[in-house]
């Protein structure tokens, strides 16, 4: 078997597209559960934060730890950047 642990989306909920094929291939899929920063539910939203406040713009990878990132639930990504989550990009 081969095991891979990694981020499904980035902080725009766009799918990494090496997370996308192994989606496609896997025969299954274990989620690690992970709550939401704010409000405890669960979280599946990665918002990016820059000096403690959530962004909706910049490049797809920027390094960083826990300063940098926050788990998220839906609402929670919405009430703070609201309009960022949008249709799925095509091609």
């Amino acid at each position: 078997p081969v095991i891979c642990y990694g981020l499904r989306t980035d902080f725009r909920t766009r799918l990494f597209p090496g997370a996308q094929r192994l989606l496609e291939l896997a025969d299954s899929i274990e989620e690690v559960k992970v709550t939401c920063q704010y409000c405890n539910r669960k979280a599946i939203f990665n918002m990016r934060l820059i000096d403690g406040e959530p962004v909706g713009e910049g490049e797809q990878i920027q390094l960083g730890g826990n300063e940098s990132y926050a788990p998220v639930c839906h609402g929670c990504y919405e009430d703070r950047l609201p309009g960022v989550i949008g249709p799925p990009r095509r091609g």
